[in-house]
């Protein structure tokens, strides 16, 4: 999921191809990494859970304190929790 995904990572790929800076999110640090290597200094990868909300939190801390406030955030990943099952 995330960047690491089909589509997250196809998302990633057009908005670097368009020229963008790109924080690329996900589990998989060596997925992130290939990706990220499409386009050195426009990227910055951040393998965590989105599960993990402390974890998401510290992240966009970074991410913000590096490249200041996103123009564009895109929430790809999927996360289920607190529903009832049939």
């Amino acid at each position: 999921t995330g960047a690491c995904g089909g589509l997250g990572q196809a998302l990633a790929r057009e908005l670097l191809a368009a020229g963008a800076h790109v924080t690329l999110v996900g589990l998989n640090r060596d997925a992130l990494q290939t990706l990220a290597d499409l386009a050195p200094g426009r990227t910055a990868i951040h393998p965590v859970d989105v599960s993990d909300s402390i974890a998401m939190q510290a992240m966009a801390a970074q991410a913000i304190a590096r490249a200041g406030l996103p123009d564009l955030v895109v929430a790809n990943a999927g996360v289920a929790g607190g529903m009832d099952t049939a």
